[in-house]
């Protein structure tokens, strides 16, 4: 049996209105900022994961494990995502602006990505599109 287990964080400022009337009384407004809910997720590290992860905890003077593994997933969710939305582009499944907008990157960005894994943006049908195109 699964469940989704969440927890919600809401920061409170507070505004500060100094009324200096007869009594000089401080008055506060909370105001909230944002709130944000995350998912918990429970992890069971084996013994040579655990000490890859210790080692680059120590090394980099890292205290909070939760969000130095939260760190490290983000950064690999976000490398696997490009990369299916590579390959999606490379089969013509997927536009590289469609793809951008799911990686929340700018088309720059995801342009820049395909040209790191050799994805052509130009195939020869649409080159030859443009150069007919140019010619008339």
């Amino acid at each position: 049996m699964e469940f989704e287990s969440t927890t919600s964080l809401t920061i409170f400022l507070s505004k500060i209105d100094f009324n200096y009337n007869k009594r000089k009384e401080i008055h506060t407004m909370p105001y909230i900022v944002y709130t944000i809910r995350m998912v918990v997720l429970s992890v069971e590290l084996d013994k040579d994961l655990e000490e890859k992860l210790q080692f680059l905890m120590k090394k980099q003077k890292i205290i909070d494990k939760a969000k130095f593994v939260e760190l490290l997933l983000t950064h690999a969710i976000n490398k696997e995502l490009l990369e299916l939305l590579s390959r999606e582009v490379r089969k013509n499944n997927l536009s590289t602006w469609k793809a951008a907008e799911i990686a929340q990157i700018s088309l720059r960005e995801m342009m820049h990505e395909l040209a790191k894994r050799e994805v052509l943006m130009y195939d020869e049908t649409v080159l030859k599109k443009d150069f007919s195109f140019v010619e008339k």
